[in-house]
């Protein structure tokens, strides 16, 4: 299927990952912003960086009292050193899609990561953590990996987003 004019081919990005990771952050595929920066979770709306410093730096506090991070944004590079220095991994569940803007809905033509390799490349993973209900739904629908790993939508991330429309 052709694109039409409005749509444009994603193409995700390389995972963020070493081998000590036990933790994998899913995305559903890079928006706009995060294809112009290159970055991961690149829209300054977005608070998937925000979240994630605010709960390292208080690993060890009641996750109940959380109210919200109070954050300076270190540069990216500092961002993904932290994530895998705390055994964090991120990437998406697509490989590639086609898709109008940023929102997740609007995804056609999904064509999922290969999670069976994935997986067995990184055999201390343990968990995955969604940052959409539409990541979740591709790997559900997608991925089908053979290999059982804990699930978890991360809802709070994706509330605390100042454009909910984009996990609708």
């Amino acid at each position: 299927m052709t694109a039409s004019p409005n749509q444009h081919h994603v193409e995700c990005f390389e995972p963020i990952i070493n081998q000590d990771c036990t933790i994998l952050f899913l995305g559903t595929a890079p928006g706009v912003d995060s294809l112009l920066k290159k970055e991961y979770y690149g829209h300054q709306g977005n608070w998937f960086w925000r979240v994630l410093t605010d709960a390292i730096k208080h690993k060890d506090d009641d996750i109940e009292k959380f109210e919200g991070p109070e954050y300076s944004a270190p540069d990216y590079s500092t961002r993904v050193q932290m994530a895998l220095e705390n055994g964090i991994a991120i990437w998406d569940v697509l490989a590639g899609c086609t898709r109008k803007g940023s929102a997740d809905k609007d995804i056609t033509n999904p064509i999922a990561n290969d999670f069976e390799v994935f997986l067995k490349e990184y055999p201390k993973l343990e968990r995955i953590v969604f940052t959409s209900k539409y990541a979740e739904k591709f790997y559900k629908e997608l991925a089908k990996p053979s290999r059982e790993i804990e699930t978890r939508y991360a809802r709070p991330i994706a509330k605390l987003n100042q454009y909910p429309e984009l996990d609708e």
